[in-house]
């Protein structure tokens, strides 16, 4: 059995995750399946994005991968929590910023809604939710700017402060991209835990 399957938005989310697995657990074999989206398809073929993420987990697939692996990780950005699937405002009434604790349980709540609830709290205590504020670059941030209070807590733009700090070390970072899941994979080998 699989320690840990990812059902994430990218595979540059997978990357980073999987460091993040790594480092916790201290082991640089652990066992990760990577599921969603599928790498083994081509470019053209490519089923990342959050609405394939979404699609996937409503799909029998889906709850098959429980068969095979102790833990399921389910990454997602709140970057879309505005996006007509989700419909979660990112200010409230008065044009203030809500407090990110109700945007994460939103979406958490509606990937939930698309596993299908029964089925969820037979497999709660076995899945995982990796809901970054914003974009999963911003828990890159505090790596590569221990110095700086105001950037390594940043929750918005932070692949462009990321790109900023590496900018003169390595190729800028596209999300979505194949250098960016390279440079990325590259970079984080020398930093593991």
């Amino acid at each position: 059995m699989n320690c840990f399957a990812l059902v994430t938005e990218g595979p540059c989310d997978q990357e980073v995750i999987s460091n993040i697995l790594i480092g916790f657990n201290r082991n640089k074999n652990l066992d990760l399946n990577l599921v969603q989206p599928n790498r083994s398809l081509s470019k053209n073929e490519s089923q990342g994005g959050w609405h394939y993420l979404v699609n996937f987990l409503q799909t029998e697939n889906f709850r098959n991968i429980y068969q095979f692996n102790k833990y399921v990780v389910i990454h997602i950005d709140t970057d879309i929590c505005e996006e007509p699937y989700f419909s979660i405002k990112k200010t409230d009434s008065e044009g203030k910023a809500k407090p990110i604790y109700q945007v994460y349980d939103g979406i958490k709540s509606s990937l939930i809604n698309a596993i299908g609830s029964e089925f969820y709290n037979k497999v709660a205590n076995r899945t995982i939710f990796a809901i970054p504020v914003d974009s999963i670059e911003c828990w890159l941030l505090p790596i590569f700017y221990s110095n700086n209070q105001n950037i390594r807590n940043k929750s918005i733009n932070c692949l462009n402060a990321l790109n900023e700090y590496l900018k003169n070390k390595t190729t800028p970072l596209k999300a979505k991209s194949q250098k960016y899941t390279m440079n990325y994979h590259q970079r984080t080998e020398k930093t593991k835990i």
